[in-house]
């Protein structure tokens, strides 16, 4: 664990200036006050890694149900994404771009900052851009 210590000296001093209530002592602490920017509303076990360039974004969506007897994914039907598009840099995207293995590329639209993958196998990519 990093202390307060551990900073060159000008850090430190920077440091004491911020007020108690505006830090956090522990990762954990930090974690918990976040919203990520991009949520999936599902029970299933699904990892979003975003990134992001100016005006757009590109959404790695890895599916983590793993069935070993059949030794592939459970597909996750209708995956609803919760999008905060301002944070992704991509404020006014109305649509998005699905790429996933074996399968031509689907435009979505993107209504009330969420966006609907029809099917998620194994993984995919969401292609977002501003119009």
């Amino acid at each position: 664990m990093i202390e307060p210590k551990d900073f060159q000296q000008a850090d430190q001093a920077r440091l004491a200036e911020v007020p108690r209530q505006r830090r956090y002592e522990t990762m954990q602490q930090l974690l918990t006050q976040l919203t990520p920017a991009v949520r999936p509303e599902s029970p299933d076990p699904v990892r979003v890694f975003p990134r992001i360039a100016p005006g757009r974004a590109v959404l790695h969506l890895i599916n983590w149900q793993y069935d070993p007897s059949r030794d592939d994914v459970v597909p996750i039907h209708n995956l609803k994404l919760r999008l905060q598009l301002a944070a992704l840099g991509v404020g006014k995207a109305t649509e998005a771009r699905l790429c996933s293995p074996g399968t031509a590329p689907v435009t979505l639209p993107i209504q009330d900052g969420q966006l609907t993958v029809p099917e998620l196998g194994l993984w995919a990519i969401v292609e977002l851009t501003q119009p």
